[in-house]
């Protein structure tokens, strides 16, 4: 069965260049304009990987997201984008072994090969 990950961040360069290293590594990959609109497609195909903004401006609320998309899917894994402005948002959200918080600014590079990582790893130590 076909995999998706799902990206919900405002930096529009940093979202294209994530969907395509994605997408060279032959996954699906859907963004969303919102949460509700997330949620809607990931109840129909299973979603490994999450990567939102914590704090998506007048969208919702990345946190929301990826605990909803986890309880569809407990084995996906997700990365939050820790900005200045959403450390407030941060605090609300409890440490999970599938919940990975990454703060800006970050080296991409490594963001890139963190992000490669989470999706070899099938499942989420529990």
């Amino acid at each position: 069965m076909e995999r998706q990950i799902f990206i919900m961040i405002r930096d529009t360069h940093f979202r294209i260049a994530l969907r395509r290293l994605c997408c060279g590594l032959g996954y699906r990959v859907e963004t969303a304009r919102s949460v509700a609109t997330a949620l809607e497609i990931a109840s129909c195909i299973p979603v490994c990987l999450i990567v939102a903004d914590v704090s998506v401006q007048d969208v919702g609320d990345g946190v929301d997201l990826a605990e909803a998309i986890h309880e569809q899917n407990p084995d996906a894994k997700c990365f939050l984008i820790v900005d200045g402005e959403s450390s407030d948002v941060l605090s609300s959200a409890e440490n999970q072994p599938w919940l990975r918080f990454a703060h800006k600014p970050f080296p991409m590079l490594q963001f890139a090969a963190d992000v490669v990582e989470a999706i070899a790893t099938p499942r989420v130590g529990r």
